[in-house]
């Protein structure tokens, strides 16, 4: 398997983010992946991509306001997982964080996604809250854990 690589996205990818967020999460529908991709034309957001074999298989799309940063969303193809897709979409990040002056990251992550917490770990993140009911599924919710990292 090809090694990923990575780079910033525009406005012009937003075809490969809806692609790859209706792939990936087929039962929150095409509306929910065209608002996530519509994101990246918003002036305080950034986007990395991570393409495998020149096509688009993962992407972090973040809110950067100095010092912070939220972490909208983090999407890596089923497929492709495990092969330091998602490392390298937060690798960059951060590097693209730093060179912004920006101090942190937070982001929500699912009670119930713990191969999502553990990596966000491995990454230094630490849990600092919780929402409540943050995620609702069909026949019931899911608390979100909140996570920051600072550098």
């Amino acid at each position: 398997m090809t090694h990923p690589v990575f780079s910033y996205m525009l406005g012009q990818h937003k075809a490969d983010m809806m692609r790859l967020y209706a792939e990936t999460y087929p039962e929150k529908g095409s509306k929910k992946a065209e608002l996530c991709a519509d994101l990246i034309d918003a002036p305080t957001i950034v986007g990395i991509g991570g393409y495998v074999g020149g096509r688009l298989a993962g992407f972090i799309l973040a809110q950067q306001v100095c010092p912070s940063s939220d972490i909208i969303e983090l999407v890596v193809s089923p497929p492709v997982r495990r092969i330091g897709i998602a490392t390298g979409l937060l690798n960059q990040l951060v590097a693209l964080s730093r060179r912004h002056n920006i101090s942190e990251l937070f982001l929500e992550v699912a009670e119930d996604n713990q191969a999502a917490q553990a990596l966000y770990q491995k990454r230094g993140f630490q849990n600092v809250g919780k929402r409540a009911g943050y995620y609702q599924h069909e026949d019931h919710s899911v608390d979100a854990i909140i996570m920051q990292k600072r550098f």
